[in-house]
């Protein structure tokens, strides 16, 4: 077994003399070697490259045009049949006595399928910013944990990431913003990974590395295409085959908790609701469905009251009892026996959320979430209380910012019109409104 650092350059010069010095250090310790890909570098500098590889007797692989797609570079991997591979930047500098502690534990641990190290940072000219970067994976965790874990964000640093090329397919992203993500993600539920408390690279940070280079809302459409694909494939529905219930449940409020795509309302709810219909599709029980798709609609604001979730199914028992409600309401002590008895009908079990307080008429002085004006209960029946109640509350929810508004089509002419007759209204008034506006807003 022996480890093959892989540098995939344009030919950045102002840079690269010193990646290039840092990876000598690492072939002179004969326990690594170099393939090289000159991604279209200019020819002057392509001609520096090509010397340097003769010197050093490495590998060298030319690309007449750029192309930032990985996957041209991850055929030329996987056609030669490397095992073990890491990619640093060519900014970076590799940290030659890393390459001892990871022969080590490969040694030690043939079974593993990556090796995380840290990295540690420097600026643009090469000096010590004495700040470490982790990788966010957590060893401690379970596999479904850490699954979950990884929608929110890469689980490993690639420049720093050692990991078995042999256990990735040929079929990758092409994607240059997803594709170590995606990686780390198809390691993480193919196998073991070792965290080591070391760097390997001296990362360096400037306006012009590669992260810098598009912005968030770019990266993170394509984490969700991809992301998407990955959901979708079939070693990812094998892996969730190969789960428990409770691993299954665990897995899914995991994601709950830590949002897919750094926590993106917008992108990270389309992960959410791709990874729900995979998962019941690949295991079809009604009670995991209540499960899921229960906090689903709760993490949206959408509020089902005992019984409801069956408008979405058509398996399973068609009981209230079988379809608890998604959220939890509890009156104070003396409300009215509308409120206290509807409120009966709203004791969660689909997991840990918040139970909102709710007092009336009856019970003034007593602190409450909300209070209910309970004379409009009369001649209502239970459910319709309930109905009330859900209502009132998700209102409620919005004024406070807890849930975006949902507007109707009316209410979206009526903002349309305001934006079209704005630019008529002076400007003393318009500075009114927004006084106006600001003094009645809820708050936070």
């Amino acid at each position: 077994m022996k480890l093959t650092i892989c540098l995939v350059t344009r030919g950045r010069s102002q840079f690269l003399d010193d990646c290039l010095l840092s990876l000598e250090e690492c072939l002179h310790t004969g326990l690594a070697e170099v393939l090289l890909f000159d991604n279209g570098a200019p020819l002057v500098v392509s001609q520096t490259l090509m010397t340097w590889c003769q010197k050093n007797n490495v590998d060298y692989i030319r690309y007449d045009e750029n192309d930032s797609r990985p996957t041209r570079v991850w055929n030329d991997v996987r056609s030669r049949g490397l095992e073990w591979v890491v990619f640093p930047g060519d900014d970076d500098k590799f940290i030659a006595r890393s390459l001892r502690v990871f022969q080590d534990i490969a040694d030690e641990k043939p079974d593993l399928s990556a090796i995380a190290f840290n990295m540690n940072t420097i600026d643009a000219n090469g000096k010590n910013l004495h700040r470490v970067r982790k990788p966010s994976y957590q060893q401690s965790v379970s596999q479904h944990i850490a699954v979950a874990q990884s929608f929110h964000e890469p689980p490993f640093l690639w420049p720093s990431l050692f990991f078995r090329a042999d256990l990735i397919g040929s079929s990758v992203p092409t994607s240059r913003f997803y594709f170590d993500w995606w990686v780390g993600q198809n390691l993480i539920t193919k196998g073991n990974v070792a965290i080591i408390n070391d760097s390997s690279v001296q990362y360096r940070i400037h306006p012009l590395q590669e992260s810098n280079l598009a912005d968030n809302r770019r990266k993170y459409f394509e984490a969700t295409h991809w992301a998407i694909s990955f959901i979708e494939s079939e070693s990812f529905l094998d892996w969730i085959r190969s789960l428990t219930k409770e691993e299954l449940i665990g897995f899914w409020n995991s994601t709950l908790l830590n949002q897919p795509i750094y926590s993106s309302d917008y992108f990270g709810g389309q992960i959410l609701e791709r990874i729900s219909k995979v998962l019941l599709d690949a295991r079809p029980e009604f009670d995991l469905f209540v499960e899921v798709i229960g906090s689903l609609a709760a993490s949206k604001g959408v509020w089902f009251r005992s019984g409801e979730l069956n408008n979405l199914t058509s398996i399973g028992s068609t009981s209230k009892k079988s379809s608890p409600s998604n959220i939890s309401v509890s009156a104070v002590p003396g409300c009215c026996a509308a409120l206290t008895i509807a409120t009966k009908e709203f004791t969660s079990s689909l997991g840990p959320t918040k139970t909102h307080l709710v007092s009336c008429n009856h019970t003034p002085t007593l602190k409450s979430d909300f209070k209910f004006d309970c004379n409009q209960f009369e001649n209502l029946e239970n459910d319709q209380v309930m109905d009330q109640i859900i209502f009132q509350l998700s209102k409620k929810a919005e004024e406070l910012g807890e849930f975006e508004f949902i507007t109707s089509g009316t209410e979206k002419s009526l903002i349309l019109l305001l934006r079209r007759v704005k630019a008529a209204i002076p400007g003393k008034i318009l500075t009114f409104l927004r006084l106006l506006v600001s003094r009645v807003e809820p708050r936070k």
